[in-house]
């Protein structure tokens, strides 16, 4: 697949370009297309994501994982680690690594067909500031330090909701791409 077949991604790359961010853009194209035959790869075995996304809105997740660059490594943050939950098919974590060399990343996913598919990603993608464990959330070791938390497509996800807003630090954020006002740490 072309880089031409993502123009969504494009647009996102060009983004985070306009708000300082520096991407690794020159390897990106070329690691996004191992990255979706990895996925199309393992999808039968490990139901990463339905026939349909991955045929036809590939370019649209990777474009809505890059949209969370500027609040994971925007310039002049400290360096904080992104834990994403529920890590399935690797979105956001996998893009936001390709895109922002140097990331760290926890990749908290369940499944142990899901995590071995993880694992192998990441290796074959060289990211090796990534790591993946396999857990529920909150039961997750995770590394100390700031961090930033995303919860992308989880079951019962007002339970993750709460439990990631209950553990949270005045310096971690939670990056909730749905509405979480209606919930509270206490």
């Amino acid at each position: 697949m072309p880089e031409s077949d993502y123009p969504m991604t494009r647009a996102a790359l060009r983004l985070l370009e306009n708000c300082g961010i520096e991407t690794g853009e020159s390897q990106f194209f070329s690691k996004v297309v191992e990255f979706r035959d990895l996925c199309s790869t393992w999808n039968l075995s490990a139901k990463l994501m339905s026939t349909s996304d991955l045929a036809n809105r590939f370019d649209a997740h990777l474009a809505d994982s890059l949209s969370l660059g500027p609040y994971v490594a925007g310039p002049g943050m400290l360096p904080r680690t992104l834990v994403d939950i529920g890590s399935g098919a690797g979105f956001p974590a996998i893009p936001l690594c390709l895109a922002l060399p140097g990331i760290a990343a926890v990749l908290v996913e369940r499944s142990e067909v899901k995590s071995s598919f993880l694992r192998q990603a990441l290796s074959r993608l060289g990211l090796g500031s990534a790591l993946v464990q396999t857990a529920n959330y909150p039961h997750a070791p995770l590394p100390q330090g700031a961090k930033v938390f995303t919860a992308r497509a989880v079951e019962k996800s007002q339970n993750i909701d709460t439990a990631i807003l209950k553990g949270l630090r005045d310096s971690d954020e939670y990056l909730a791409q749905r509405d979480v006002s209606g919930l509270t740490k206490d």
